[in-house]
C-alpha cells in the first residue's frame, strides 16, 4: 500500500511538472519577445536580449520561432558567427526546416557568399509551402541580380510574408528602374483656427474678414503605367476642398478640381509632358465657376534629384478683364546634411499676360524648408518662403478700377511656418502646425475701403494618409507567430526619404502658391 502511495506521487509530480512545462510555452508570445528583443537592441542593451532568448531556447529546445529569434538577435548585435552557429545547430536536428535554412541563406548572402546561399537553398525538401516557394525564388532572384547573370520574372507572385513583400520592391525597383509606385493615393486633412479667413483666397480679396474655424481636404491620386519601357503614360488627379465654419466668411470656401495625363521618359532621370485641365468653383453666389484652365506642363528630374519645371496656358476667369496667357517655371531640390537633417527648396517665376491690361503680371517667389529627424520616429518642420509680384500694367484709371488705387499695384509676401509631426502609424501621420501669412500691398489705400494687404496666423491639427499600390504585387500575410527576417538588401531608399522628392518639392510650392493667391504649373 505505502509502495502505490509513493507511486501516485511520483506520476502526480511528473503529470504537475509537465503541466507546468506545456503552460510555460504555451504562454510564450513570440510577437512580444520579437519587441522586447528589438527595444532592448535599440537600447544598446542587445546582450540582454541575447541572454533572455538563450534562457528561452534552453527551457523551450523544440520552439524554432526561438531558435530564430536568437539567430537574428546574434546578428542584430554584431555577431553573424553565432547566428550561423545557432542555425547550424538547428539544423543539424532539423534539417528541413525552411524557414531556418532560407535564414542562413541570406546571412551567407549578407556576408558576400552568394555561392553558399545557393547550395543552402538547393537543399532537398525545400521549399515546402507556397510562401516559402516565394521566398525561395525571391533571394536566388536577388543572387542573380548581384551576379547580373540571370532574371527573374515578378509577375505571378499571389502570397508572401511581409519581409519577402519588400524584398519584391526591392527587386522591382531594380528591374524596373525609376521607383514610381504604378498607384498612388495622398491625402492631406487639417482642421484648426485662422486669424483671417481671406488671406490667400482665390478670388484676391480686398479687404480682411474676422477669425473661423477652417477645414481642409485635399486628395491627390496618380497611376504611372507599370511597364519597363521608358516611356510610361500616366495619369493624376487633385480634389482639394476648403471650407471656412463662419456664415459670413463661407464665401471664400471653394473645390478646386484638376486632373493631368501625361508621358514619363526615361527612369532615374525623367522627363515629363502633361496636358493639365483645372476648375475653381467657388461658395460666391454669382460666382460659382471662378476659373477654368488648360496648360501644357513639363517637369524635368535628374538622378540626384534637381527638378526643373515649366508650364504655359490659358486660365478663363468668371471675370473676363481677368482672363490671362500664363507662363511659368522654376526650379527646386533637395540637400541631405546627415542622418537626421535635410533641406529643400524651390525658386520660381511667372508671367501672366491678362485681357484686362491692369491684371498683367510678373513674379518671383522662393521657399526654403529644414526637415529635423526627431527621436521616437518624430520629426519637425520648419519653412520660410517669400515672394515679389508686380502688376506692371496697373495704375492710373484702370488700375483704380481693377484695385482701388491709381497706383501701380505691387505686393510683397511673407510665409513662415512650422510642423510637429507624430511617428507615422501604418501609413497614416499626424501634426500640429502653425502658420504665419502676411502681405504688403501698394493697393492699400482707398478711403480706408479697398486694401491688399492682410496678415493671418494659422494653428492646425494636420492628418496625411500616403498608399502606394502595385498590382502586380504579391500580397502581404501576417502571421502573429511568424518571426520575419531583416533583410536589409543595402538599398533602403524610397519615396519616403526625408530629402524629399519631386512630388513633395511640388506640393510644397503648390502650398505655398495656395497661401499667396497664385497659380503655379506644379499642382
Amino acid at each position: 500500500m505505502r509502495f502505490v502511495k509513493v507511486i501516485s506521487s511520483v506520476l502526480l509530480i511528473v503529470i504537475f511538472s509537465f503541466y507546468v512545462r506545456s503552460a510555460r510555452c504555451e504562454e510564450i508570445c513570440i510577437q512580444c519577445e520579437v519587441k522586447k528583443a528589438k527595444a532592448d537592441i535599440e537600447k544598446g542593451n542587445g546582450e540582454n536580449a541575447v541572454n533572455r532568448l538563450k534562457e528561452l531556447v534552453s527551457a523551450n529546445p523544440q520552439n524554432s520561432k526561438l531558435v530564430l529569434l536568437l539567430a537574428d538577435a546574434y546578428r542584430r548585435t554584431g555577431n553573424v558567427f553565432w547566428a550561423q552557429n545557432t542555425l547550424y545547430m538547428w539544423l543539424e536536428e532539423h534539417p528541413e526546416d525552411c524557414e531556418a535554412l532560407s535564414f542562413l541563406a541570406w546571412l551567407e548572402i549578407s556576408q558576400g557568399n552568394p555561392e553558399g546561399a545557393k547550395e543552402i537553398l538547393a537543399t532537398e525538401g525545400c521549399p515546402d509551402s507556397g510562401l516559402m516557394e516565394t521566398r525561395w525564388k525571391l533571394l536566388l532572384g536577388y543572387i542573380d541580380s548581384i551576379e547580373n547573370s540571370g532574371d527573374i520574372s515578378l509577375k505571378g507572385f499571389k502570397k508572401a510574408y511581409p519581409e519577402d513583400r519588400k524584398l519584391w520592391d526591392t527587386l522591382w525597383n531594380k528591374k524596373v528602374e525609376g521607383r514610381v509606385s504604378p498607384f498612388e493615393i495622398r491625402l492631406n486633412l487639417f482642421a484648426g483656427y485662422t486669424s483671417n479667413g481671406s488671406a490667400g483666397s482665390p478670388a484676391d480679396s480686398a479687404r480682411e474678414s474676422g477669425k473661423s474655424a477652417i477645414g481642409n481636404f485635399d486628395l491627390k491620386s496618380r497611376f504611372v503605367y507599370p511597364t519597363e519601357k521608358n516611356v510610361r503614360p500616366f495619369l493624376e488627379g487633385n480634389l482639394r476642398m476648403n471650407g471656412l465654419l463662419k456664415s459670413e466668411l463661407q464665401e471664400y470656401s471653394y473645390i478646386d478640381l484638376s486632373y493631368r495625363p501625361g508621358l514619363m521618359f526615361g527612369r532615374k532621370t525623367k522627363f515629363s509632358a502633361a496636358y493639365r485641365g483645372d476648375l475653381l468653383l467657388l461658395a460666391t453666389p454669382g460666382k460659382k465657376k471662378y476659373y477654368e484652365a488648360h496648360r501644357l506642363e513639363l517637369e524635368f528630374e535628374s538622378r540626384g534629384g534637381l527638378l526643373v519645371f515649366a508650364g504655359a496656358g490659358k486660365r478663363y476667369f468668371k471675370e473676363n478683364g481677368r482672363t490671362r496667357t500664363e507662363v511659368d517655371g522654376g526650379i527646386g531640390g533637395s540637400l541631405r546634411l546627415n542622418r537626421w537633417m535635410s533641406l529643400m527648396g524651390a525658386l520660381n517665376g511667372k508671367y501672366f499676360n491678362a485681357a484686362g491690361d491692369a491684371y498683367d503680371q510678373a513674379g518671383t517667389g522662393i521657399i526654403t524648408v529644414a526637415q529635423v529627424l526627431l527621436p521616437k520616429k518624430m520629426s519637425f518642420r520648419s519653412g520660410l518662403g517669400g515672394s515679389l509680384d508686380f502688376y506692371f500694367n496697373s495704375g492710373g484709371e484702370r488700375g483704380e478700377l481693377a484695385f482701388g488705387t491709381t497706383a501701380k499695384r505691387r505686393d510683397f509676401t511673407v510665409r513662415q511656418f512650422d510642423e510637429l509631426w507624430a511617428p507615422p502609424f501604418k501609413n497614416v501621420q499626424a501634426g500640429l502646425s502653425y502658420e504665419y501669412n502676411h502681405r504688403d500691398s501698394s493697393a492699400d489705400m482707398n478711403n480706408g475701403i479697398i486694401s491688399y494687404d492682410y496678415v493671418e496666423h494659422r494653428v492646425l491639427l494636420k492628418i496625411k494618409i500616403i498608399l502606394k499600390m502595385n498590382p502586380f504585387a504579391p500580397g502581404a500575410v501576417n502571421n502573429k507567430d511568424h518571426v520575419e527576417i531583416d533583410y536589409e538588401p543595402g538599398d533602403k531608399s524610397d519615396d519616403n526619404d526625408t530629402g524629399g522628392d519631386s512630388r513633395e518639392i511640388a506640393d510644397l510650392l503648390r502650398e505655398d502658391e495656395a497661401a499667396r493667391a497664385a497659380s503655379s504649373c506644379v499642382d
